[in-house]
């Protein structure tokens, strides 16, 4: 019986890049047989031979085809009381692999005009400043700058006096299984003030930990490509809010095995001018995985499959038309068992 999963996912995923911007959140990254139902490890159950549309995202991240930089996880709003330290955060990478600079900046004016910020860390990707009265209801920014010269501006984020949310940690992660060379993934979830997400790994069951280094370490979603060294090792999250405080989700362990298919990083909303390149990729994760890419003219109504370059691969790509503007792609991930999910879909946007 072929067992369907779809997932709707909302990490958004920087075009001709594994990356993770920050990011999709994938419902159901494993499931297991039970009787003739698929059992989902979050807890919702899916009847098999069963298909719901991904609904059409909105469109509130939207990348360039032609950007140099990577904005992976942007700034958000802050609360905090007076005389609290707050950090502001973004996590950024070029896709040329050149070393970014960065500048914090302020507006005391909703965005009209903007100042460089002297806090500390205002020339790093992390700002930290203390809370006062003539803060709040202030912007910030930061302006990315890499290598050549090009440049990319994150979102603004306000700063708010008041009482922050405690961190709250409403997913926590489940076992991590996958064959040596493919993709191990791992999720969670917490509500909270700015939440920062870092994910560790303990090869000492839990008595020391080491920050990951991989490209997703930094979002809610985790994943990187299995080697036989990980097998045995524990994975964590260390999430901290804005006033720096922090809690810990439960260890997990890392084991070799089949896994069925899941997405780890879903394709992002694309703005292109007509003659552009566009490449739409999905990172995913499953034993013996396949691909096939889908397109949509009605908004996510019907689907058919796409011929364009790429299309059984993880990565598509096309030349953008006027045609194209408002379509919508997403991929299809198959198993070596026959199971399958849905990427979330990603909107092709006419850059005019």
């Amino acid at each position: 019986m072929r067992k369907v999963l779809v997932a709707l996912c909302s990490v958004v995923l920087v075009m001709g890049s594994v990356a993770p911007m920050e990011i999709v959140r994938a419902d159901g990254s494993a499931y297991e047989e039970d009787g003739d139902l698929i059992q989902n490890p979050f807890g919702d159950r899916f009847e098999p031979e069963t298909e719901t549309q991904p609904e059409e995202p909105t469109v509130t991240d939207v990348v360039s085809a032609t950007k140099d930089i990577n904005i992976r996880v942007q700034p958000q709003d802050v609360v905090s009381a007076s005389g609290k330290t707050v950090r502001l955060y973004t996590a950024a990478e070029s896709r040329t692999g050149s070393t970014l600079s960065y500048q914090w900046q302020i507006s005391k004016d909703d965005g009209a005009t903007w100042t460089n910020s002297s806090a500390s860390g205002a020339k790093t990707n992390s700002m930290q400043f203390s809370m006062s009265k003539t803060l709040d209801g202030r912007i910030a920014r930061c302006i990315l700058t890499d290598a050549k010269g090009n440049t990319l501006t994150t979102a603004a984020a306000k700063i708010i006096m008041g009482t922050p949310d405690s961190i709250t940690i409403t997913k926590q992660p489940t076992a991590i299984k996958a064959n040596t060379n493919e993709y191990a993934y791992a999720s969670v979830d917490a509500t909270g003030n700015a939440l920062m997400f870092r994910w560790q790994m303990s090869s000492d069951n839990g008595k020391t930990w080491v920050s990951s280094t991989a490209k997703s370490a930094s979002a809610k979603n985790f994943y990187f490509k299995m080697g036989k060294s990980y097998v045995g090792k524990k994975v964590r999250c260390l999430i901290t809010d804005a006033n720096l405080n922090t809690k810990t989700t439960e260890a997990v362990t890392i084991s070799n095995g089949n896994a069925p298919a899941y997405v780890c990083a879903n394709p992002a909303n694309t703005l292109a001018k007509v003659g552009d390149s566009v490449p739409f990729t999905v990172v995913a994760g499953g034993s013996g995985v396949s691909y096939q890419w889908e397109i949509s003219k009605d908004g996510g109504v019907t689907w058919s499959n796409s011929t364009a370059a790429g299309s059984k691969t993880n990565t598509m790509s096309f030349t953008m038309s006027k045609t194209l503007d408002g379509r919508m792609v997403r991929c299809k991930i198959t198993d070596n068992a026959g199971g399958y999910m849905y990427s979330s879909p990603a909107k092709v946007i006419l850059n005019k």
